[in-house]
């Protein structure tokens, strides 16, 4: 499977279940963002940006990137609530962890 086929499918996960309520557009954003930071290892644009299987060059995808996180638009605390309550709907009042590791 291609990286461009994997990242489909990963922004599928996110405009379906994840992040359903958001704008299309946010939502592909975003869950190229995730995609990048996961593929490079790190939340510095610039690294994300070389990484994206992107037809763009990295210097515009990460002004895009950059762009969109301060779009007034973007509501990133609503975003934050809707992630946490997908990815805990089914976790049955189970202990977690969460696991913060810095860059």
């Amino acid at each position: 499977m291609s990286a461009t086929q994997m990242v489909r499918q990963w922004h599928n996960a996110v405009k379906l279940d994840l992040l359903a309520t958001l704008h299309g557009h946010q939502g592909k954003a975003l869950a190229l963002l995730s995609w990048g930071m996961a593929a490079s290892g790190s939340c510095c644009s610039g690294s994300i940006a070389a990484r994206l299987p992107v037809a763009a060059k990295p210097a515009s995808t990460r002004r895009r990137m950059e762009r969109m996180l301060a779009n007034d638009r973007l509501d990133a605390t609503a975003a934050m609530l809707e992630l946490t309550q997908s990815l805990l709907r089914h976790w049955g009042g189970r202990p977690s962890s969460l696991l913060l590791i810095p860059d």
